[in-house]
C-alpha cells in the first residue's frame, strides 16, 4: 500500500486529517516532528486509545494486557477477512518480544538506508507495534 501510492499524496492525506483537529497550525508546519504530532493529535483526538503525542518513534507493545486492549482496534468481525485483521495482534505473552523489538527496528534502520522519505512516514503513521509469532 505504502509504495502504491506517491509519497506526497501520503503526506497530503497525513496534513488533511491532522488538520481536523487544528487547522490554523497545519499552515505552519515547517517539520516531521509538526506533521507527527499533528497526526498523532488527530488519533488521540478520535478518543479509542491513549497516544503519546510527543513520542518520535513507534511505541512497542509488550504487556498482554496492553496488547488485548489495542487488538480491538484491528479486528474485524466481518465473514470477509482477506488480510487476517483478527491474527494481526496476538492475545498471549511473548517471550521474544525483545528480540523482536531489535529486528524491527534494525529493518526500519534498513529501511533508511534505502528510502530515508518512506522509513520517515512509517515513523509518522505507525504509533504502536506488537510484535508476535
Amino acid at each position: 500500500m505504502i509504495l502504491q501510492t506517491s509519497f506526497s499524496k501520503q503526506i497530503e492525506t497525513i496534513i488533511t486529517l491532522a488538520g481536523v483537529t487544528d487547522r490554523e497550525s497545519i499552515k505552519k508546519y515547517s517539520s516531521v516532528d509538526n506533521l507527527r504530532r499533528g497526526y498523532r493529535t488527530f488519533l488521540q483526538s478520535l478518543g479509542q486509545r491513549d497516544i503519546n503525542v510527543t513520542e518520535t518513534n513507534p511505541s512497542f507493545v509488550k504487556d498482554a494486557d496492553d496488547a488485548k486492549k489495542l487488538r480491538v482496534f484491528f479486528s474485524n468481525d466481518s465473514l470477509l477477512d482477506d488480510k487476517a485483521q483478527a491474527a494481526v495482534i496476538d492475545e498471549q505473552q511473548d517471550d521474544e518480544t525483545i528480540e523482536k523489538e531489535d529486528k524491527i527496528l534494525c529493518a526500519l534502520n534498513e529501511l533508511s538506508l534505502y528510502s530515508t522519505e518512506h522509513s520517515t512516514l512509517l515513523k509518522v503513521i505507525i504509533t504502536d507495534i506488537r510484535g508476535r509469532d
